[in-house]
Formats: C-alpha cells, structure tokens, sequence
C-alpha cells in the first residue's frame, strides 16, 4: 500500500546455518581429522575438495571426520527441507612445508582472455628451456581486476584465490592485468592490483608483482589509444596515429599505477611491468620492413581475431613474461613448440622478447636503463 515495504529477516527461521569446522584453515605439520557440525536441526552437510560448491545432489555427504591429507580447499554447505541451504563454507588446509622441487617458479596469474593468452604457453617453454615453472591463473573473460578481486570462485582456474595462495605458497611471481577495454581509473587499477600483491603476500612475502600490459585491437580505437580518459594529462601521452603508437600510451598507464602503488605504501618488492604489447609493436614492425622471413601481414600471421592472438603471436607473449620471470634471452634455449615458426622466425621472436625486455626499464632487468622509457619501433 502507498509503495511501502517492510522487511523481515528470518535469519535461521529460513537458511540453514553455515558448517562449522573443527579446525581453522591454515598450514598443519602433519595430516589430521576434520569435524564438520551445523546447528541447524535434521540439516545434511555435502563438501567438496579442490572442486565447485557442492548443491543438494553434488559433491560428497558428510557421515563421519574427513581425513585431510594434503593441501586443498574444502567447500562445505548444509541442506535441509523447507530452508535455504547454507552460505558455503570454503577453507584451504596447508600439509607440511612446500614440497616442490629445488628452483621451481611458481607464477600466479589473473586478468581475462588476455591472460588467458599465455595458459597452455608457459610451462612447456620453461620446460623446453630446461626450467621447472608451476603455472596458476584466475581469469574471467572480458573482466577488469576489480572484478576478479569481488567475484572469486567464478571464472577459470584456481579462482578461490585466497584459499590458492596458501596452498600453493610459496608463490615467486604474481600478474595482474590492466584493461583498456574498461578504462577503469589509476587509483582502481592500484587498489585492487595491489589488494591481489597484498593477499599473496601474506603466504609469499618475497613474491614479485607484475603489472601485465597488453596491446589495442586492430583499430586502436579504444580510450588509451586515443590518449583521454585514464591516460589523459598522463606524460607522454599522445592520440595514436598508428597500432604501434599506442603501445607507449598503454605503458604510461601501467607506469602510472605502479607509482601510485609504490608511493601506497606497498610492502612488497617493487613492481614491476611486463611490456608485451611493445614486443607485438616491434615485430610489427620488423614484419612491415621485410625483416622476419615468410612474414608479411602482422595481424594474419598473430591475430585469430580483431584482439585475441593466434599461436605467433601467443608465443611471442609468453616469450615477454618467460624473459621477465627468468631475466635471461629464449633464444637458444627455448624450443618453438607448436607456434608453427622456423628456426630463423623462432630466433627473431626470440630476441625481440629480450630487447624488449631488457631495454624496458620498468622490466627490472640489471642494467636496463633507469629512467627512459622505451621508445617502440614505429614504421618510418
């Protein structure tokens, strides 16, 4: 009546209540018994491990103490006729100290599709190359990284990211992912890159933080491109007139949310910027002035579409974050796998990612340059 409204909260009247768990989530010496308890009367609980929430019909039924024997995340809810089913109960248990081998890197990534580029990449170059590299992602297609920070448990890989950064600790290397496709501000970008660096740490105090910057699509037509809305008043900033071009736009943005999280007050060693979208511009380039044997057309050869990358160019990103991670050239070590690229192609792509890299100086790599931004190649 009148567009009033009156709101009851049934609390237990109408939701089952949350498990209740014998043991806390942490890091245990040894193998140990868990406990699982709901006060809701007559209320069966399921749990799942290293899996999905589990409903009514899914996951295992709870009949007696659940035997955690290695590191994992354990989803628990309760069910019971008539009443809304429990808010789930997710907890990750840490057995032992880290049993990976010596000299193992283990990278944590997060973004979207774009990050998504590097995922069935990176292990086997490291591989190739004679690195033993433990490869984990988080991503959601098309998402900005406060998205990912506010909506775990969804998309793809191990998306129970706090649970994940203490099973898989020690963690060497974690990226974030800026998109220009959202525009999402500097001081966003910073606050929920360095909200992911701030939880990882908590398990890996000597990780290192990457920002992940990417390219435009083939019209260059989104904001940083055209030097407004995050990028506008940024130094060095300009409208593109090229796809190569922009690419010193999109670091400027990278380069000014990594101040602004180093002068936050980060903890954490300083972070730093992977250049990918620099070596796409190089090759490009090379492509266009008949450098790179059997290659002609840059965007047929990289590109599977107006932004995603084809296996080339794929490779060649993963080559960028195998020099960041390692601070060492691919060339002569890494392997061309399945890129489909000759020997001599391979070898360009190669040194391309290291020029790159180590002529970037927010790279990180000793004796970069310290203070002048990489200049991308552009087509005279």
């Amino acid at each position: 009546v009148n567009q009033q409204y009156v709101g009851i909260d049934l609390g237990s009247a109408a939701q089952v209540e949350p498990v209740v768990l014998s043991q806390k989530g942490g890091t245990y010496p040894a193998p140990f018994r868990l406990t699982l308890f709901t006060p809701t009367p007559g209320a069966a609980i399921r749990y799942s491990w290293n899996g999905e929430a589990p409903r009514e019909d899914s996951g295992t039924e709870y009949k007696a103490p659940v035997e955690i024997k290695e590191s994992g995340i354990l989803i628990a809810q309760a069910f019971a006729p008539g009443l809304t089913h429990s808010v789930p109960v997710v907890t990750a248990y840490r057995i032992g100290a880290s049993s990976k081998p010596a000299k193992t890197v283990t990278t944590f990534h997060i973004g979207n599709s774009l990050t998504d580029t590097v995922v069935p990449w990176m292990e086997p170059i490291a591989t190739s190359a004679g690195e033993t590299l433990q490869f984990h992602r988080f991503t959601i297609p098309g998402a900005p990284t406060d998205w990912l920070w506010e909506h775990p448990g969804s998309g793809f890989g191990d998306n129970r990211i706090a649970q994940a950064f203490l099973i898989h600790a020690p963690i060497t290397h974690i990226f974030t992912q800026p998109f220009a496709g959202h525009d999402r501000n500097i001081a966003n970008e910073a606050d929920f890159s360095r909200r992911f660096y701030d939880e990882a740490r908590k398990h890996s105090p000597d990780i290192q933080a990457w920002l992940y910057m990417q390219w435009p699509d083939k019209a260059f037509n989104d904001s940083w491109s055209k030097g407004v809305g995050a990028t506008k008043g940024l130094d060095g900033v300009a409208p593109a007139k090229t796809w190569q071009g922009a690419i010193p736009n999109f670091l400027r943005y990278a380069e000014a949310v990594q101040a602004r999280i180093q002068k936050g007050g980060y903890a954490g060693k300083s972070v730093r910027i992977v250049p990918a979208g620099a070596a796409l511009a190089t090759l490009k380039t090379e492509i266009e002035v008949g450098k790179v044997p059997g290659m002609s057309d840059f965007f047929k050869e990289c590109f599977s579409d107006d932004l995603h990358l084809s296996a080339k160019g794929a490779y060649l990103v993963s080559l960028v974050h195998y020099s960041c991670i390692y601070g060492k050239s691919p060339v002569g070590s890494v392997s061309a796998l399945q890129s489909g690229l000759t020997p001599e192609q391979t070898r360009i792509f190669g040194r391309i990612a290291w020029d790159t890299v180590r002529g970037y100086p927010f790279a990180g790599i000793k004796g970069a340059a310290k203070t002048t931004p990489i200049k991308v190649k552009t087509k005279r």
